[in-house]
C-alpha cells in the first residue's frame, strides 16, 4: 500500500534537516530516505544519497525545494 505523500510543513522540515547533513557531507541524511520517499519527484536525489554524492545532492535537493 503506497503511502501518502507529505504535506507542504512536513516537507520544509525534512529539506531543513537534509540540506544541512548534505552539505557537512554526514552519511545520517541517508536515514531520512523512506521518508524522502514520500516526496513526488525525488528519485534522482535518493539515488545521489544512496551513492553518497552528497554534494551533487545538495544540489537535487535545492532544484526539488524549488519545485515543492
Amino acid at each position: 500500500m503506497p503511502r501518502a505523500n507529505l504535506d507542504e510543513e512536513a516537507c520544509r522540515e525534512l529539506f531543513d534537516k537534509l540540506e544541512t547533513l548534505l552539505k557537512m557531507g554526514n552519511p545520517e541524511c541517508c536515514s531520512f530516505i523512506n521518508t524522502l520517499r514520500r516526496v513526488p519527484g525525488s528519485d534522482t536525489l535518493i539515488r545521489q544519497m544512496e551513492d553518497y554524492d552528497f554534494e551533487v545532492a545538495a544540489t537535487s535537493l535545492a532544484e526539488l525545494r524549488k519545485k515543492t
